[in-house]
């Protein structure tokens, strides 16, 4: 169990498992610890449509005790089903996965999504196509 402010190894993985237990527990919403780069993958998330919104929430909180969290707002279809199907980290700490535009391929065949860091900021892999870029692959979504 975490205890008030110790350190994520790797939030994006943590981010994505929240949201995966998130959605089985049929929760609306889930908190993440907030840092910047974890509010830009989720901003790739909501202009895709798979999460609905997010809201930073200040340390003065009762649900956020010591220092600012995410707020995330989950999405469902009208029968109750989570709009991801599946998340998952590709790029980690310990193995990092770089492409260009020409090698990123279709993400689970053209029906997912690939959410990249480049240097124009972290976008998801229509929009680094472009603008022809390519970068790390932090995820796959579908």
């Amino acid at each position: 169990m975490r205890g008030k402010g110790v350190l994520l190894r790797d939030p994006v993985s943590d981010l994505f498992t929240r949201i995966r237990n998130g959605q089985t527990a049929r929760r609306a919403t889930i908190l993440h610890p907030y840092s910047r780069f974890v509010s830009d993958i989720i901003g790739v998330l909501i202009k895709q449509g798979y999460v609905k919104s997010m809201r930073i929430i200040p340390p003065e909180s009762p649900r956020a005790p010591q220092f600012n969290h995410i707020e995330v707002s989950l999405r469902y279809d009208d029968y109750g089903e989570p709009a991801i199907k599946r998340i998952r980290r590709v790029s980690k700490p310990s193995r990092r996965v770089y492409r260009s535009i020409a090698q990123l391929p279709l993400a689970s065949n053209g029906l997912g999504s690939w959410i990249l860091t480049t240097p124009k900021g972290v976008i998801h892999c229509a929009e680094a196509r472009q603008l022809s870029v390519g970068g790390e692959i932090i995820g796959e979504v579908l």
